[in-house]
């Protein structure tokens, strides 16, 4: 039977709860120092973080360890926000750090009632604002309408077009069709 070896890069790292705590906790600190303009770290955040984590894990890192690790956090994280996001009658208990809910509750989502989630509450702090709520959304027959009734509000009374409609033309929908 043939085996087969997976290699790693060398200059991989494997990350614990406690690498995890100590990175989130510097992140967040990033974070309150406003270090972190329009939901992105700046090189500043970057370096102040990678400071933090060699000093106190007394492991190499480099700017893509970090970056890379807060993809992995961010998109594990982006699984169980959006899981319990749709199911009302949850709570997260930092004492626990699971879910909690009634055992009624827990019927489609049984798998999640043991787990251990480490350090969710600094994931939320961090990447809820990220996630995306549909809220606001908008279909692209609804921005054609919208477009349409800006342009029919925007033309004066003899007919002469006040430029104030996001730069779209309409054409009724008999002229486009035919």
């Amino acid at each position: 039977m043939r085996r087969v070896v997976i290699e790693t890069p060398k200059n991989s790292l494997k990350w614990n709860d406690e690498m995890d705590t100590i990175l989130l906790d510097a992140l967040i600190e990033e974070q309150n120092n406003e270090n972190r303009p329009k939901d992105v770290f700046s090189t500043t955040a970057y370096k102040n973080v990678i400071d933090t984590c060699i000093k106190k894990l007394q492991v190499p890192l480099t700017k893509a360890n970090i970056k890379n690790h807060v993809k992995v956090l961010k998109e594990k994280f982006g699984v169980v926000y959006d899981i319990f996001k749709s199911y009302s009658g949850f709570s997260w208990s930092l004492l626990t750090k699971r879910f909690e809910a009634e055992d009624e509750v827990w019927d489609q989502l049984i798998q999640w009632k043991y787990i251990e989630i480490q350090n969710f509450d600094k994931l939320y702090d961090l990447f809820a604002k990220d996630r995306a709520t549909g809220k606001g959304a908008v279909s692209a027959r609804e921005k054609v309408q919208r477009w349409e009734a800006n342009f029919i509000q925007n033309v004066t009374k003899d007919g002469v077009e006040n430029n104030n409609n996001e730069g779209y033309n309409p054409q009724s929908l008999s002229e486009r069709t035919s």
